[in-house]
């Protein structure tokens, strides 16, 4: 597997402290293509670490030692996970987008 850095302007320098530990799993609802353009865009406010395409091509969007901006405030958490709510999840987590729409069949192997 070869990941092709695709900068994005998008993110917050460092982690606040915070240590990634959690991976967070987004459908782009396009393509790999589109999300890159989109993500260039400072105006867009919007970023992830990764982008997987249907043949398994991978883009780096944001350095894995920075936050993307791809998570928001976390709403009515279950606490049972003893997680750091109060912290932006930017900072604790990996964000990979996946080409594709939700609802639309299985992902094919390669982009597992």
């Amino acid at each position: 597997m070869r990941i092709q850095w695709a900068g994005s302007p998008n993110y917050d320098l460092g982690r606040n402290g915070q240590h990634p530990f959690i991976i967070v799993n987004h459908i782009e609802q396009g393509t790999n293509a589109g999300t890159a353009a989109w993500f260039a865009q400072t105006r867009s406010h919007v970023s992830a670490h990764f982008g997987v395409d249907t043949n398994g091509n991978v883009l780096q969007f944001v350095d894995t030692n920075n936050a993307a901006w791809a998570n928001g405030n976390v709403a009515n958490p279950d606490r049972s996970l003893q997680l750091p709510w109060s912290i932006n999840p930017n900072y604790w987590t990996i964000s990979k987008e996946h080409s594709g729409y939700s609802g639309i069949g299985p992902m094919p192997e390669a982009q597992y």
